[in-house]
């Protein structure tokens, strides 16, 4: 599937622990969603120094439906905001980024706006378990929670579900986004997006970070 017209698009992320997401899901919406003229302009991302995406920058239309929803960025129900997703499909005449953890999404947006909505699912196989041990590893440790204090690599793996699948009409293998040339084709056939500007710089100071964890976890 290749996108003409503009779609919503939601994109349905891995969760563990109902907040936790896979650091390449979050990388794989912003290469898609930075410097681009056929997406509204996601929010801004950083990287951190132990490669954890910050948002910067959010644009004004997700501020706006976030506003006084706990958890919204990834647990919201859109449908709440049907008039305001409309609107800006009608005005900007670009594709929406929408993510979520909730697979209920997908049936009741379809429901809603028809062919307009194009469903996305970011998947993983057991290859990919101990680099998203590690996201969460790090991600609970920036943010200062103790709910892993007693794990390590190891033993958290062992409890991570070993894979997630969901169908959709777009599917993504999260273990594409850390290889350049499989995310430059990836985004190029589903897109028609170039994986250059702030796409690329993103990406290079993720697997930068990427590739200094795998070191300071081997070294553990």
């Amino acid at each position: 599937m290749l996108l003409s017209s503009p779609k919503l698009i939601i994109g349905l992320m891995p969760v563990y622990r109902h907040k936790l997401v896979p650091t390449s899901a979050e990388i794989f919406i912003a290469s898609v969603g930075q410097s681009s003229d056929k997406f509204l302009q996601t929010c801004m991302p950083t990287i951190t120094d132990n490669g954890i995406i910050k948002y910067y920058q959010n644009q004004p239309y997700v501020l706006d439906m976030i506003q006084g929803v706990r958890d919204a960025s990834r647990n919201m129900d859109y449908t709440v905001h049907e008039e305001k997703l409309r609107n800006l499909l009608n005005t900007k005449q670009k594709h929406i980024w929408l993510g979520t953890v909730r697979p209920d999404q997908f049936d009741i947006l379809k429901q809603l706006f028809g062919d307009d909505v194009v469903t996305l699912s970011m998947n993983y196989d057991e290859s990919l378990v101990e680099n998203i041990t590690m996201d969460y590893l790090e991600i609970a440790q920036y943010y200062g929670s103790n709910i892993f204090k007693d794990e390590t690599l190891d033993t958290l793996a062992k409890k991570v579900p070993k894979s997630f699948y969901h169908p959709a009409e777009i599917e993504i293998n999260l273990a594409d986004i850390y290889d350049s040339y499989k995310l430059q084709n990836l985004l190029q056939d589903k897109f028609n997006e170039s994986f250059v500007g702030d796409k690329l710089t993103i990406w290079n100071e993720w697997k930068t970070q990427q590739e200094l964890l795998r070191i300071k976890y081997e070294n553990n």
